[in-house]
């Protein structure tokens, strides 16, 4: 059932996962994750239940570390809004993220152009077939170097639904810190006797209630549209006539205004973000951007290039050569567009 040899591309594993999933109708199960980082190691167990596009349920039955979630915190998400209850502070915290959203081929639901674009910007290879939680399981592994933390990550699909069992996740920051988390299913149950309805959270009746706003965000179909739509300039960089626009993002919160716009080749990803944020120190091997102080980030396959510029902060950074981003950081620090 599902790939047994060979090595799937990015469109058939997309097409796989969004046909299989159209036949989950429910999901129970208890999760284990452990992060791994500065040679410590966390383990959180949640239990979880979810009936994809309807709600989903989680609540954390062990923890080791509050940081990750403390025991008893339950969590479940209706029509696109998600409370959490926390019993330490007798507080149900609100937020309206507007539609459920996928993520990926890590889990939750998945739409087959998102997976297809998160696998289109890795490198994807299969492993063959394995067992997690007494169920067969197809292995693929996703490298994606044209993003800062860069990462690898192992996703252990179910055979017949193609849901990730298990996934281990190795990612390094720019200063050269691991962190790995391990998640895997200690026991799962697809389509088994669950209702919506059956599906709550309980939450007593003197908890205070709290409203979290999140971010606002909206997707541009041209960089025009974005630049347009940007309180402030945003300039283009010169990648010569092998890169397009691929799109344009926009993100607002609490004063903070960021925009990026991707550029794709046949083979290269970059991205170039402009933020009025820049509360943070800059850090990195120092580059002259034609009279602008640059500061250049590598690690494996990937190089970013970060600058200030009239209180904005931008970067732009992927899995481009060095020449190709310092050229395009440079053409931008001195756009006077």
């Amino acid at each position: 059932m599902g790939l047994a040899t060979g090595d799937p591309d990015p469109e058939t594993i997309a097409t796989e996962i969004e046909n299989r999933h159209e036949h989950i109708d429910s999901i129970e199960g208890v999760k284990i994750s452990e992060t791994e980082s500065n040679g410590e190691t966390v383990r959180t167990k949640t239990k979880m239940i979810q009936i994809p596009g309807t709600v989903s349920k989680q609540v954390i039955t062990e923890s080791e570390n509050d940081q990750f979630g403390a025991e008893g915190v339950a969590t479940l998400t209706r029509d696109g809004v998600t409370r959490t209850y926390d019993p330490e502070d007798n507080t149900v915290t609100r937020y309206d993220l507007g539609s459920d959203r996928p993520s990926g081929i890590t889990g939750g639901a998945v739409d087959a152009d998102q997976i297809e674009q998160i696998l289109n910007d890795s490198d994807v290879s299969y492993e063959g077939t394995d067992t997690v939680a007494d169920r067969d399981v197809h292995v693929i592994t996703l490298d994606r170097t044209a993003n800062q933390p860069t990462s690898t990550v192992t996703a252990y699909v179910d055979q017949e639904f193609w849901y990730p069992l298990r996934t281990e996740m190795t990612f390094e920051s720019p200063d050269g810190e691991e962190t790995t988390v391990v998640s895997y299913f200690e026991t799962v149950e697809f389509n088994g006797n669950v209702s919506a309805d059956e599906v709550t959270l309980d939450v007593p009746a003197d908890a205070t209630v709290e409203e979290f706003d999140g971010p606002d965000t909206q997707q541009f179909d041209s960089a025009a549209a974005l630049r347009e739509a940007a309180p402030f300039d945003i300039g283009a960089p010169e990648l010569g006539d092998e890169y397009r626009f691929e799109r344009g993002n926009e993100m607002i919160m609490n004063g903070t205004a960021s925009y990026t716009l991707t550029y794709t080749s046949s083979d290269t990803t970059i991205r170039h973000t402009v933020s009025n944020q820049s509360d943070y120190e800059l850090d990195g091997e120092s580059v002259d951007l034609n009279g602008t102080a640059g500061y250049l980030q590598e690690y494996g396959e990937s190089t970013t290039v970060l600058w200030e510029e009239d209180d904005y902060r931008h970067t732009i950074g992927g899995n481009a050569n060095r020449e190709t981003i310092v050229t395009a950081a440079t053409t931008l620090a001195n756009d006077d567009s």
